[in-house]
């Protein structure tokens, strides 16, 4: 296995994580943006999948050598449901990119729109903003009550890789 692998598997793995997590929150509770006071600029739990769509989009497109579309945070989805299948399908997408990048991609300067930056970098904060965001929906999740854990077991190539470690 070689890096691009991993990293596509990493970002797979993620983008099930943060699809299990919005389907473990509260349906009346998808759209509700937790806030202490007037100013608060809370987002809600389909907020962040809207955003980790739209970055994994983005980076696939990069990464293909292609010039991303502008930023937009608003919903690419109708239904929870559907916000569930374009986190999958997103993060499936970027794993596909990554898995056809060259040695040279780590090195390469990537111009995010915030900043140009090595793909080593770029592969690297795909995978962590997906990882931030289960975290945001968690604590939403905690927010209105639900202390359970719950962690999805890893799935496909990831759990191969492992068992083929042991």
């Amino acid at each position: 296995m070689n890096v691009f692998e991993w990293q596509a598997q990493v970002l797979t793995e993620m983008g099930n994580q943060l699809a299990h997590a919005l389907a473990t929150t509260h349906v009346d509770r998808l759209d509700w943006k937790p806030s202490t006071e007037a100013s608060s600029q809370t987002r809600s739990a389909l907020d962040q999948a809207a955003e980790c769509i739209d970055i994994n989009r983005r980076y696939a497109s990069l990464l293909r050598g292609e010039t991303p579309d502008a930023p937009c945070f608003d919903w690419p989805f109708r239904t929870p449901e559907d916000a569930i299948q374009l986190i999958r399908n997103s993060a499936q997408e970027l794993a596909s990119a990554v898995r056809n990048l060259d040695d040279q991609a780590l090195m390469r300067p990537y111009d995010t729109g915030v900043g140009v930056i090595p793909g080593a970098i770029v592969l690297q904060f795909a995978a962590s903003n997906m990882a931030y965001h289960i975290g945001q929906i968690n604590f939403i999740q905690t927010l209105y009550g639900d202390t359970e854990f719950r962690l999805p077991l890893p799935q496909g190539h990831l759990v191969e890789a492992m068992a083929a470690a042991t």
